[in-house]
């Protein structure tokens, strides 16, 4: 199929075959859509390149998880000691006395509170499947002589990670002991005494991993571009018909005359071919096997309601 210039065509040869009305309103409607695909392609240049993109989170399996930072502030002085629990029943080990910070008191602050720290240094310790490690056991001891029990309402409460929907009073992380069971009997009412414990883990193997995701990408661009290019061509076919050989489209159904329009409809009673250019093979085919094209036509003409039965014979050898 030989490839068509559209301009080309309307500078050479619309013109000698087309009235100059129409051969302009091609150029025009041309130029115009030209100018709209310009135009649309620079806007979705424009997006791609402001684009900011959005942060998307996600879930994935994990075999370690880091060991958060622990902050603990109390009114009165006390002491932590922490220990490593495993999901294996080994027993538990100690933590190294450099990853917790005794609580301290700054007189100058506005609290102040005793605040102490549980960090891993640099990474130090964190919870391993592979391993069994899951958690962090901290031991709360008030050593302050103003304490006093009776004071103190007490709480229990159970943060479960952000991307659990789990309502809190529902929730495992709850599942600790409280301070009136027996490992807190005997104790003191006023003094120095053991005031909590602290369990911080994971039951649940997955980490939240966030990354930037772009809104607008090349590909969606280039395929947002390729229909918008369509819908143009579209636009043209439906106005001005398929191809410069056959024109055929509103501006033609509505600018032909009647006689041409009658003669198309004598010629063509079913419907006008959009797409049917000569193909040349076949009629060589024709003129070597059966006969002249034309001497086909006259025989088919006259035929009437007769069959005519064409064979072709090719010699052997």
């Amino acid at each position: 199929m030989e490839f068509i210039n559209e301009t080309t065509d309307i500078i050479r040869k619309y013109r000698k075959s087309e009235p100059g009305l129409l051969v302009t309103a091609r150029a025009t409607l041309l130029f115009v859509l030209v100018v709209l695909l310009g135009g649309y392609f620079a806007i979705s240049t424009a997006w791609m390149v402001l684009d900011k993109g959005i942060i998307v989170s996600r879930l994935q399996p994990a075999t370690i998880i880091p060991v958060p930072d622990v902050e603990i502030s109390f009114n009165y002085h006390f002491n932590i000691a922490c220990e490593l629990r495993y999901l294996d029943g080994s027993p538990s080990k100690p933590c190294d006395e450099d990853l917790v910070t005794q609580p301290s008191c700054d007189e100058n602050s506005e609290d102040k509170r005793w605040h102490g720290w549980f960090t891993s240094i640099d990474g130090r310790v964190k919870f391993n499947l592979t391993e069994n490690l899951y958690g962090v056991w901290f031991t709360i001891n008030i050593d302050d002589p103003r304490y006093q029990r009776d004071l103190d309402s007490g709480i229990v409460l159970g943060i479960p990670p952000s991307y659990f929907d789990e309502a809190y009073i529902t929730s495992r992380y709850e599942s600790v002991t409280a301070p009136d069971t027996v490992e807190f009997a005997g104790q003191p009412t006023i003094g120095p005494q053991k005031y909590a414990n602290l369990f911080i883990g994971t039951l649940n193997w997955f980490e939240e991993v966030e990354t930037e995701s772009r809104t607008r990408r090349l590909l969606d661009s280039l395929g947002m571009l390729s229909g918008f290019y369509g819908l143009l061509v579209g636009i043209y076919i439906l106005i001005f018909g398929f191809s410069p050989i056959l024109p055929w489209g509103i501006c033609q159904n509505f600018c032909m005359r009647r006689q041409i329009k009658s003669d198309l409809h004598e010629q063509y009673p079913k419907s006008i071919p959009l797409i049917e250019p000569p193909i040349e093979r076949i009629s060589l085919f024709y003129d070597y096997f059966v006969g002249k094209v034309e001497w086909w036509s006259v025989i088919s003409g006259k035929a009437g309601n007769q069959t005519i039965v064409i064979f072709i014979c090719q010699e052997n050898g």
